[in-house]
């Protein structure tokens, strides 16, 4: 069994996440013949291995009872993910950001994401070839199986005795 350990926890949280987009069409309102345009809501979603495991480690410890709703019984793993993603959101749009920030990604796609309202992306038009561009961006990040060209490895070397460390 994989044990939990708060500092794989910690690690988790450190800049193991990503922007995400969520893609909505509303229904067709009644007595309408034409869709209103789609929204896009921005929102954050965990993007690192130990993320993978402490869901299935999660999911293995959750009883049964915690699984259960007043409609009917959620899946265990479908549940811990919606609570960490919840969480996650949360936590992103409640953290207080400097308003020199603020103003700099004012009308981005970014704002809809920090934004404490959950609200739509005002796209002006141009939020279908945002859509796709950052599709791609996201397959290319958590692609598993992606061709990296080089890796990149730093290695630390003591210095000479007698010489201070700078």
């Amino acid at each position: 069994m994989i044990r939990t350990r708060a500092s794989d926890i910690t690690d988790m949280v450190r800049d193991q996440y990503l922007l995400a987009l969520i893609y909505h069409q509303p229904p067709l309102p009644k007595g309408k013949r034409k869709l209103p345009p789609f929204e896009l809501y921005g929102a954050w979603q965990w993007a690192s291995d130990q993320y993978e495991r402490l869901i299935a480690d999660a999911c293995d410890r959750m009883s049964g009872a915690c699984a259960c709703t007043p409609m009917e019984p959620a899946e265990g793993e479908g549940l811990l993910r919606h609570c960490a993603e919840v969480l996650l959101d949360r936590i992103v749009r409640e953290t207080p950001l400097p308003a020199v920030f603020e103003k700099r990604i004012d009308n981005s796609l970014l704002t809809a994401c920090v934004d404490p309202g959950i609200k739509p992306w005002k796209t002006a038009g141009r939020g279908m070839e945002s859509y796709r561009k950052w599709l791609q961006w996201r397959r290319r990040i958590l692609d598993p199986e992606r061709d990296v060209a080089f890796t990149l490895g730093f290695r630390l070397v003591e210095p000479p005795d007698g010489e201070e460390d700078h």
